[in-house]
């Protein structure tokens, strides 16, 4: 091993060291727990495959002498699985979307092995113990509940039917948050590795080595051959829901429900951030952070922007505004 390599791997072991123990030790620091694996996908890209494996070894072995054993396996994993797919990834010259897809699946193999871990070492079972504590919440909040209407000093500040709504409430939501477990446990890699590539490809441009950057989310498009696929799961739902199928558990469709109103939902996004931008030569960060917020503030456009999605997804709705607005590209 050259010189140059064993030097560059253990300044980005140290750094990989470095972004685990802030985002462990520092809660308002966890942002730099996207940046773990981008120190072995540096490694990966400028020296292979072995300086970034070796990097990430003796970064895990530091670790457990500062951090829990879970912790620190957990960090070692992603680390050496996000960051030398990724890294592989952009030594192989992938494209940007490639790269997306191995990121997400290295997040959700970590994950799947950080919660196995979790249970082998403790014996805690994550879905157990968060399903208890959603019982254990709900259970307290109704308690709450059931004392305004009870207790005289309150005046009854919840009359019976006031009292058996709130309730029914409580439970909708305590079992909502339960279904929401598998739908979550899918989405949360893919957030967590479209984040990662993108503080990747700034760090490679960075440190100014060839990278086909990730396109943006304005120009995003959904691929006729997924956007079949999706019509078809909802189609297979709106049946399902329509004919009351018994057979399809709650959770399964109540899971696929989730994630087709995330991918649309992202599509809108998408196509909203080109309409505010399409004029402009450059992309305005800004304006792209004030369309999240205000559909953060309004829940209600996240539904406007689903059927954006479908629209744009199967209608073609920037080729129509485009050529009704004189740009014929």
């Amino acid at each position: 091993m050259k010189t140059k390599a064993m030097t560059d791997g253990a300044m980005l072991s140290a750094l990989a060291v470095i972004f685990s123990l802030l985002s462990y030790y520092v809660p308002f620091l966890m942002i730099f727990y996207f940046f773990i694996p981008v120190p072995a996908a540096i490694a990966a890209n400028k020296h292979g495959m072995k300086v970034a494996v070796i990097a990430g070894i003796a970064a895990t072995l530091i670790l457990i002498f500062f951090m829990d054993l879970v912790s620190a396996l957990s960090c070692g994993m992603y680390l050496l699985i996000t960051g030398c797919v990724v890294g592989w990834a952009y030594r192989s010259k992938k494209s940007g979307f490639v790269r997306l897809a191995l990121s997400y699946v290295a997040s959700l193999l970590t994950l799947t092995l950080s919660l196995a871990l979790l249970q082998l070492i403790t014996g805690q079972n994550f879905i157990t113990e968060f399903s208890a504590a959603v019982d254990q919440s709900m259970a307290e909040i109704q308690t709450m509940y059931q004392s305004l209407a009870a207790d005289p000093s309150t005046q009854q500040l919840l009359s019976a039917e006031q009292l058996e709504s709130a309730t029914t409430l409580v439970d909708t939501l305590g079992r909502v948050i339960k279904m929401m477990i598998p739908a979550s446990f899918l989405l949360a890699p893919f957030i967590i590795g479209w984040i990662n590539v993108i503080i990747t490809d700034k760090m490679m441009v960075r440190l100014k080595l060839p990278v086909d950057r990730l396109k943006p989310l304005s120009q995003w498009r959904m691929p006729r051959s997924l956007a079949f696929f999706m019509l078809c799961v909802i189609t297979f739902l709106g049946l399902a829901d329509l004919f009351n199928w018994e057979f399809i558990p709650e959770i399964y469709s109540f899971t696929l429900t989730t994630i087709c109103y995330m991918v649309y939902g992202l599509m809108g996004m998408g196509f909203v951030f080109w309409l505010i931008n399409r004029k402009r030569k450059k992309e305005s960060t800004g304006l792209k952070i004030l369309a999240v917020a205000v559909c953060f503030l309004f829940s209600w456009l996240s539904y406007l922007l689903v059927f954006v999605g479908l629209a744009d997804a199967y209608m073609d709705l920037r080729r129509f505004m485009a050529f009704n607005g004189g740009d014929h590209r």
